[in-house]
């Protein structure tokens, strides 16, 4: 007739011990790495649209040498961070696989460029914001695949590396 109930103690270390809702974990990383490509993706756009009278040649050389050569710094940099405290083992951007991105999105905003030049009014500044919205929301769906190393969770054990 009585039932025996549990503690409230035990009720509520229970529910401390249950974890958190698969949406509502890594959401505060999710929505950072958003910002991060948001702000790269405003970055290209601003580079395009400022070289506005610039040829397609001077377009390519501009935003591929700042795109192929500032990454490769950052990436040393941070590879002597990882060795310094000793986490070298942790999952990091593939280097060849974020320059390869790159030269496809510029790749593509030259062809639609040179598609578009004479005959859209003010070609460069729709495709500066191709490039934000495409880098903004291409970035974070495709990141996964950009991420190798050890304990990496790619979908496909081919992308790991």
């Amino acid at each position: 007739m009585s039932q025996p109930h549990e503690p409230p103690d035990t009720i509520r270390s229970a529910v401390r011990r249950a974890p958190a809702p698969r949406h509502a974990r890594g959401s505060g990383r999710t929505a950072a790495l958003f910002v991060r490509y948001l702000l790269l993706g405003l970055l290209m756009g601003a580079l395009w649209a400022y070289q506005h009278d610039a040829s397609l040649w001077e377009h390519a050389v501009r935003l591929l040498g700042l795109l192929l050569i500032v990454p490769p710094l950052l990436h040393r940099a941070q590879a002597r961070r990882r060795r310094r405290l000793g986490q070298e083992d942790r999952p990091r951007l593939s280097l060849v696989r974020l320059s390869l991105g790159k030269v496809g999105i510029v790749a593509c905003a030259l062809l639609a460029a040179w598609l578009l030049e004479d005959r859209v009014a003010g070609a460069d500044h729709w495709i500066a914001g191709g490039l934000t919205v495409v880098v903004a929301v291409g970035g974070p769906l495709l990141h996964p695949r950009l991420i190798v190393g050890a304990g990496c969770r790619s979908v496909d054990p081919a992308v790991r590396g």
